[in-house]
């Protein structure tokens, strides 16, 4: 009895383990809510990046010129947070010569569509 009870449960795992390896469900999945990637080219992310460009240029002192957009995630909240790390050139007055920084940065677009900055941060980043 106890050798068929450990030979049927043996058979089961088996069994699962080959479903789990066939079916892919034993790989990694997005988390629910969590950020993914997405084209550094799409219009959201260019949008999000001209916002937020356009809104440090408003702050005195400082000049924003964009140079590159290296990463982009969205997360599908109430509207859609854009996670991005840009390149840009950074002048402090208009007879300086620019400096390229990276920036980590975070736009949140609500449900009516209209875009707040919620995060700049300097910070390396890469492609």
């Amino acid at each position: 009895m106890k050798i068929n009870l450990l030979l049927r449960t043996l058979v089961t795992a088996s069994v699962l383990v080959a479903l789990f390896a066939i079916t892919g469900m034993g790989q990694m999945v997005p988390i629910v809510g969590g950020y993914s990637s997405i084209a550094t080219d799409h219009p959201y992310v260019e949008a999000a990046v001209e916002f937020s460009i356009a809104t440090k240029n408003k702050e005195k002192g400082v000049r924003y010129e964009l140079i590159e957009i290296l990463t982009a995630q969205s997360q599908p909240v109430a509207g859609t947070n854009y996670k991005v790390c840009i390149e840009a050139n950074v002048s402090k007055d208009e007879d300086a010569e620019p400096v390229p920084r990276h920036f980590l940065v975070v736009v949140y677009k609500d449900l009516k569509l209209k875009l707040r900055l919620t995060s700049w941060l300097e910070k390396e980043c890469s492609k």
